[in-house]
C-alpha cells in the first residue's frame, strides 16, 4: 500500500505519518506524474492524503485504478471549492460526482456530512479531520509541557491573558481583520497579550508591523512542534476566525479542541457549525465588523475555564475515521498500531 502527498510541507507530513501508522503503508512524495504516478497506478492500495493538491492527477489516477479493479481513497480537504457558479467550481463538482461513483474509488471529505450535508454530492464519506483527534489517539496530550519559548511568552504576559494566532500569518487566516480590531480598539490590549507566532508572508509584513506597533508580540519564524504545542498550554484563546474564502476544516481549531483551549471563530463558518453541533464552546465573531471587538473583549474578560471535550468523544471521531479507511481500502485492522 502507498500513501501519497505532493510534498512534506504544511500539514502533509503529519498526515502521512499518522496515516502510515494507521494503515501500515509506505509514504511516497512528489507530483502525480512520471514514476510517482506509475508506482501509484500499480500499487495494491492507494491513499491520497490531499487530493486538492492535484485534482486532475487524482481524477486520472482514480479512473485508471478503478478500471483495473484497484481500491483508491482520497482525502478531500476543500469540498467547498466544488460549489458555486464559476466555471472551475462547476467542473470540479461534475468531476467529483463522477469519481465518487466509480467502483473501488472513495472520496472522503474531512468534514462530516452532518455539518455540511451538501458535501455528500462530491464525496462518499464525511470524516473528522485527523488533526481534530490525532493527539488524543496517540496519547500525546500529556506531553503538553512548556518550552523555553512558551516560558518567555508567559513571563512577558505577566498577569495578562494570552491570545495566540499560530501558523502561517496570512490574510486568508483573518489576520487583517484581527489587525484592524487591534489598531482601532486599544482596550483589547489592556488585559491581553496578543501573540502572532509563525511565518509571515512578504505581502503581510507591513500589516503585522502595524499590529506590533499597537503592542502585539510578533514571532516571525518557523516554530517547532514542541513550541507550537507549548503555546496551546499557555493560551487563553486561539485565533481561528478565518476569512470567508477559507471556510474549511482547520488544524489550529482542531488542536484547540483537543487541548481544551477556546477558539475564536467566524460566526456561521464551517468550524463554527461544527463546534455548535458538537457543543464545543467557542468565541464567535461577525467577520469584517471591527465593532465586534467589544464582543471579543467581553467574551475574554468574562470567560471561565471550560471543560475539554471528553477524550471518549474525540476517540470516537478517530476510530470512525480509521474504520472507514479500512473498509474503503479493504485493510485488516492488524495493520494499525492503534486499538479500535
Amino acid at each position: 500500500m502507498l500513501i501519497h502527498a505532493v510534498s512534506e510541507n504544511g500539514h502533509r507530513k503529519p498526515y502521512l505519518d499518522l496515516l502510515g501508522a494507521m494503515c501500515g503503508g509506505e509514504p511516497i512524495y512528489g507530483p502525480l506524474r512520471g514514476n510517482v504516478f506509475l508506482r501509484l497506478l500499480q500499487a495494491d492500495r492507494v491513499l491520497i492524503s490531499t487530493v486538492d493538491d492535484d485534482v486532475m492527477g487524482f481524477g486520472l489516477l482514480t479512473l485508471k485504478r478503478s478500471l483495473r479493479g484497484l481500491p483508491t481513497l482520497g482525502l478531500f480537504l476543500r469540498p467547498q471549492s466544488c460549489f458555486g457558479l464559476s466555471g472551475p467550481a462547476v467542473i470540479k463538482r461534475l468531476l467529483f460526482s463522477l469519481l465518487k461513483s466509480l467502483p473501488k474509488a472513495t472520496v472522503a471529505s474531512i468534514t462530516p456530512f452532518d455539518v455540511a450535508p451538501h458535501y455528500a454530492k462530491v464525496s462518499n464519506i464525511g470524516l473528522h479531520d485527523p488533526q481534530y483527534w490525532d493527539l488524543v489517539l496517540r496519547k500525546s496530550l500529556p506531553n503538553l509541557s512548556q518550552t523555553e519559548f512558551s516560558r518567555d511568552i508567559k513571563r512577558a504576559a505577566g498577569d495578562r491573558m494570552i491570545c495566540t494566532a499560530i501558523g502561517a500569518l496570512r490574510s486568508s487566516k483573518g489576520i487583517g481583520f484581527l489587525a484592524q480590531m487591534l489598531e482601532q480598539h486599544s482596550f483589547l490590549h489592556e488585559r491581553t497579550l496578543w501573540l502572532f507566532a509563525g511565518r509571515v508572508p512578504e505581502d503581510d509584513q507591513v500589516l503585522l508591523r502595524k499590529v506590533e506597533a499597537c503592542g502585539a508580540t510578533i514571532i516571525n519564524r518557523y516554530l517547532t512542534d514542541a513550541e507550537i504545542e507549548s503555546l496551546y498550554g499557555i493560551s487563553d484563546a486561539v485565533w481561528s476566525c478565518y476569512a470567508p474564502e477559507y471556510d474549511q476544516a482547520s488544524g489550529i481549531f482542531g488542536r484547540a479542541v483537543q487541548f481544551g483551549v477556546p477558539a475564536i471563530v467566524r460566526r456561521h463558518s464551517l468550524i463554527h457549525r461544527f463546534a455548535d453541533q458538537r457543543k464545543i464552546p467557542v468565541i464567535a465573531l461577525e467577520y469584517g465588523d471591527p465593532g465586534t471587538a467589544a464582543t471579543l473583549a467581553e467574551a475574554l474578560s468574562s470567560r471561565k475555564a471550560i471543560a475539554p471535550l471528553s477524550a471518549e468523544e474525540i476517540l470516537r471521531w478517530g476510530n470512525h475515521f480509521i474504520e472507514q479507511i479500512y473498509n474503503s481500502l479493504r485493510i485488516s485492522s492488524d495493520n494499525s498500531k492503534y486499538n479500535l
